[in-house]
């Protein structure tokens, strides 16, 4: 998964299950991070109300987000996995090394770059 300026990234798993990540998190540019624990974020929904909603409204985006990374993976080819990242995230791929954006395509570095090299032609 990828973040840029101004999302969020939750792990859902762990949050509804209380346990901890089975993820770790990896910034590639230098960043500012604001991270709840569990008990912080209840605290902060029982205090403020609307961050409740607020919470609701991030926890969909970052689930529509994940739906929309594992239907790419299950239901397209390499190529038209490549051609999605680049008409609909292209910042990914001036942002990103061709392992990490191989990682997140499920391909090889060699067909990312194959692919890549395809594209600019």
């Amino acid at each position: 998964q990828f973040n840029t300026e101004n999302t969020f990234l939750c792990d859902c798993e762990s949050y509804i299950n209380k346990k901890p990540s089975a993820y770790t998190i990896e910034a590639v540019e230098d960043s500012h991070l604001l991270a709840f624990g569990n008990a912080d974020l209840e605290k902060l929904y029982l205090t403020y109300p609307v961050f409740e909603k607020i919470g609701r409204h991030i926890t969909q985006a970052i689930l529509a987000y994940h739906k929309e990374h594992l239907n790419m993976l299950l239901t397209m080819s390499p190529q038209q996995r490549y051609e999605h990242i680049s008409e609909n995230h292209p910042q990914l791929l001036q942002r990103v090394s061709v392992t990490q954006l191989a990682q997140f395509l499920g391909l090889t570095r060699e067909t990312v770059s194959r692919l890549r090299g395809k594209m600019l032609v």
